[in-house]
């Protein structure tokens, strides 16, 4: 079995914030909830099988004027199982993911500095049976993460643009089981393989992000609608790595971040992902729907995710 070259759920995200000026001196709550779905694509037996990989989210942080805080956790998965009762044949694919984190972000005017720890794990297996055979391929990758970023923003009468970079020291740690029977002629044999690779990765990225909003005021004076759209290039420095990077949107007087996916990039080699999202916010609760893309994917391949947040 081949895990082809796609998406891969993040099991990290920052959480929604949003601080109004009136109300920071006193502190603000916020918490989010989300759903995402990707496709994960596995190629084998001269086939090409897909797992849509759903899953929620939960967030929550604490900020005031110059900080903030938070924490979130997040989980996903799909199975999916197909028989062949004429050629006697069955297999299953099964994908898990779960991951949790961390973060403390400084606001310095119009700039930002943040620090962030996240840990995930992702589980995928497939089973083959025959009459004469039966597999098992099992992979399970561990990852912790350090992260540290810094931005700057630029803010317009209903526009803002702003630029920031991330810089992360990941940990991996993946092992892999296979397991063959066979029975021929009544004569049956088994055979298994294992593997443990153990590796560090260091990690850079850049992102432009542009961001312009309009009043809803036909619909409610209190609603305003705010759309971004940025470009992310990341490098991998050193290892093999499961890449990172959290987009943050800034709206007036606000302050709002949205999860992006995670893909695996070999050492020395770059990638590029574009995003969109768009959001509805009034003065206490949002709802926000984004897209991550890759240069080379296809939109069906895309991260989607939804969340809706609140603020007291």
């Amino acid at each position: 079995m081949k895990a082809a070259h796609s998406t891969l759920f993040l099991c990290f995200s920052l959480p929604l914030c949003a601080f109004g000026q009136e109300q920071a001196s006193s502190g603000i709550h916020a918490i989010s909830l989300s759903h995402q779905q990707y496709r994960e694509t596995f190629e084998f037996e001269n086939s090409t099988q897909n797992l849509n990989v759903s899953g929620p989210g939960f967030q929550y942080s604490y900020g005031q004027a110059s900080y903030s805080v938070g924490f979130n956790y997040q989980m996903a998965d799909d199975h999916k199982q197909v028989r062949y009762p004429v050629l006697d044949r069955q297999f299953s694919l099964m994908l898990e993911t779960e991951g949790y984190g961390a973060f403390v972000q400084y606001y310095l005017g119009q700039a930002w500095l943040g620090i962030s720890v996240q840990k995930s794990i992702e589980i995928n297996e497939y089973d083959f049976a025959s009459p004469n055979i039966a597999i098992k391929n099992q992979n399970e990758i561990n990852t912790s993460s350090l992260s540290l970023d810094a931005g700057y923003g630029w803010y317009f009468e209903r526009s803002q643009l702003s630029i920031y970079g991330q810089l992360s020291q990941q940990y991996n740690e993946e092992k892999t089981l296979y397991v063959e029977s066979r029975d021929v002629l009544n004569i049956r044999s088994a055979s298994q393989d294992s593997s443990f690779i153990d590796e560090e990765a260091l990690l850079a990225s850049i992102t432009l992000d542009y961001g312009f909003y309009n009043d809803l005021s036909f619909i409610n004076p209190d609603l305003q609608l705010a759309t971004n759209i940025n470009v992310t290039h990341i490098s991998s420095l050193s290892g093999n790595a499961h890449i990172q990077q959290n987009s943050r949107y800034n709206l007036p007087n606000s302050q709002l971040s949205q999860s992006a996916e995670e893909l695996t990039v070999d050492n020395q080699q770059d990638s590029t992902r574009y995003g969109f999202q768009v959001s509805v916010q009034g003065m206490q609760n949002s709802v926000s729907f984004a897209v991550n893309i890759e240069d080379d994917q296809d939109m069906a391949d895309a991260y989607f995710s939804v969340s809706v947040g609140t603020q007291f």
